[in-house]
């Protein structure tokens, strides 16, 4: 399986693999990799819908992650947890899908 996504003026297919995370930002939606940001016509729930199997979760209302770039957690300052990913980022993860994240990273 594929997503299509451009860079620049160009359309390329990502294997989910490659995928660190995904995020809707004004109505566009990014995927995020080691190296670049692409961008996709599909929403969000589309493509979480799609990569579900493939192990992204949700964890904001505009944001899934690779479960498997899933590299630590931590609590940040204000009692959130952020998720670290493999390429350094550090996303926020919202209290709603706390429990969600936590059962990923044990598995």
């Amino acid at each position: 399986m594929t997503i299509p996504a451009k860079y620049e003026d160009e359309i390329y297919k990502l294997y989910p693999t490659d995928i660190y995370y995904i995020e809707t930002i004004d109505r566009r939606t990014y995927l995020y990799t080691a190296s670049r940001v692409y961008e996709s016509s599909e929403n969000l729930l589309s493509l979480e819908k799609l990569l579900e199997a493939a192990g992204f979760i949700r964890v904001r209302k505009n944001c899934i992650i690779n479960k498997y770039k899933l590299r630590s957690m931590m609590i940040s300052k204000n009692s959130h947890i952020e998720a670290v990913l493999g390429n350094d980022e550090h996303i926020v993860v919202t209290r709603s899908y706390i429990a969600g994240i936590k059962e990923a990273f044990a598995r």
